[in-house]
């Protein structure tokens, strides 16, 4: 007993003489042992040098860290979250001191301009005059590669744009009959968007770029092209494509609601590259809603013997004709001179009612969906499975067409009413603040293709004496028009970027207004 109380006696002293050493030198065994005028010799040596600078691949890894966690829709410190704004923002201003050193064509010439996109799963490339013509366009569909998965799979979708992005450029060119020396620039989305598929897209640009010595580049906002088309000034071959035929585009300033599969945004567009967000999405965005609801409602996109196997290219689009479908049974049965009640049974609760901001929220109507739709199968003898807990994905048992229609209804109607309250409130914020300046509102993005939301929101602006302009539905959607347009109306303006230096972005939010 003695023995060991000596040994931890022992290793007590020992143990606080180490940190006595460790205090005046890094330690290590031969410190421990060393003389005393050895270590004190030590503290007294140089400094040690200050270390490189870290690598620029090291700087964007930071930079991509400083993200995670964070709502993939949000702009984080111009929205109520109150979180700290990323150092990397969408900000070309001024345009007087253009990055390229490359010439751009004077603003009045004819001139034509290259855009690819690829921010997602969409392979899309044009070519569109600096008049607004579209002279050529091609899209490669990834919509059988993800079907059964739910979502877009990052690493698919890189292997599909790799294999598509030469093939899609190729086609557009021909069919303008042009040639890369004949362009007057090429534009490329660049964020936000999945980061694996924006650098097949840009890789291809900076391809073209490099074998073509006077043709300028230019990097475009993802979100900045959606609303930009919206001030495309060409007629739509579409009938009847906007609620208001005769306003064919929209002028700066206007008040923009962006809804996407990746985003839902109110902003304030002042003008090119000048944009401040009145609203976001604090969860998620509404086209991811609406998929995730596909998904529950077991819609399979691979079978095409179904009417939504051959008529729909994504679940969004599948719970819009499944509501449509409800929409008119409901219309030739109870039709009266009021018009159509289009009202289910099924009840579901509007977000957010009782906030007086413009901010959005989704997640708890799709969980609030979820919980509905598992009641509805018990209700009927169905297991309450669901895309998550089932072997590839698909249900094994489906409710009845009536029903699964009533519910995308009921859904479909809960969401719009969200977001016919978030634009009514900022409307009101904008015309309290800012008079008569803000009186269009452009609804863009990949959900504003659905024709229910275009009419239902175009009514809110309408009733406040707002003109309404929305983008034909296949310009709404991702495609290499919008990244044409934008590149066109930037180099308009004397703008151009690097493309030596340039980089992609997963997250990419605008730049605060000074």
């Amino acid at each position: 007993m003695k023995t060991i109380c000596t040994l931890h006696l022992f290793i007590y002293v020992l143990v606080l003489v180490a940190m006595r050493i460790k205090m005046v030198a890094p330690f290590s065994l031969t410190s421990l042992f060393a003389p005393k005028h050895r270590l004190q010799s030590s503290t007294s040596s140089q400094p040690n040098p200050p270390p490189p600078p870290p690598s620029r691949k090291s700087q964007m890894r930071t930079l991509r860290l400083q993200n995670v966690g964070l709502p993939k829709a949000v702009d984080p410190g111009v929205n109520s979250l109150n979180r700290p704004r990323p150092i990397h923002t969408y900000n070309p201003l001024p345009f007087t001191n253009p990055v390229s050193s490359r010439p751009l064509p004077p603003p009045s010439a004819l001139f034509h301009v290259l855009g690819i996109e690829t921010s997602c799963d969409d392979t899309a490339a044009a070519i569109v005059s600096s008049t607004g013509e579209i002279v050529s366009e091609s899209i490669a569909s990834q919509k059988f590669v993800h079907a059964n998965f739910g979502g877009v799979v990052p690493n698919l979708a890189k292997e599909s744009h790799s294999s598509a992005i030469d093939d899609v450029v190729g086609e557009v060119l021909s069919r303008a009959g042009l040639s890369v020396d004949e362009l007057g620039g090429v534009a490329c989305t660049i964020g936000p968007g999945l980061e694996v598929c924006l650098r097949v897209g840009f890789h291809k640009a900076r391809d073209l770029v490099r074998s073509a010595a006077s043709v300028p580049f230019v990097g475009c906002h993802h979100l900045e092209e959606h609303i930009l088309m919206a001030t495309l000034p060409m007629p739509s071959p579409s009938p009847n494509p906007n609620p208001n035929p005769s306003h064919t585009h929209a002028s700066f300033p206007f008040l923009a609601l962006l809804v996407s599969g990746g985003h839902c945004q109110i902003l304030k567009c002042y003008s090119l590259s000048r944009y401040e967000v009145v609203g976001g999405t604090i969860d998620d965005s509404l086209g991811e809603c609406y998929d995730k609801v596909a998904r529950m409602l077991g819609v399979d996109l691979t079978d095409s013997s179904t009417t939504l196997g051959k008529e729909v290219g994504s679940g969004g689009e599948a719970v819009e004709v499944l509501a449509r479908n409800f929409e008119s049974k409901r219309e030739s049965e109870n039709e009266n001179e009021n018009g159509v009640d289009t009202h289910t049974k099924y009840k579901l609760t509007v977000p957010m009612v009782q906030r007086k901001d413009c901010e959005f929220s989704f997640a708890g109507l799709k969980n609030n969906f979820r919980m509905l739709n598992g009641r509805v199968r018990g209700e009927m003898g169905l297991r309450n499975e669901t895309d998550s807990n089932t072997k590839d994905g698909k249900l094994s048992e489906l409710l009845g067409e009536s029903v699964r229609c009533e519910l995308a209804a009921s859904f479909q109607d809960t969401a719009i009413r969200h977001l016919e309250d978030r634009v009514g409130r900022a409307i009101g914020v904008i015309e309290e603040e800012e008079g008569e300046t803000f009186k269009q509102l452009v609804i863009v993005g990949g959900v504003a293709a659905n024709k229910e939301i275009r009419r239902r929101v175009s009514g809110v602006a309408e009733g406040y004496g707002w003109k309404v302009v929305v983008p034909d539905p296949k310009l709404c959607t991702d495609n290499g028009v919008m990244a044409a347009w934008a590149g066109v109306l930037r180099i308009k303006e004397g703008s151009a970027d690097d493309v030596e230096a340039q980089e992609v972005y997963a997250r990419y939010p605008f730049a605060a207004l000074e």
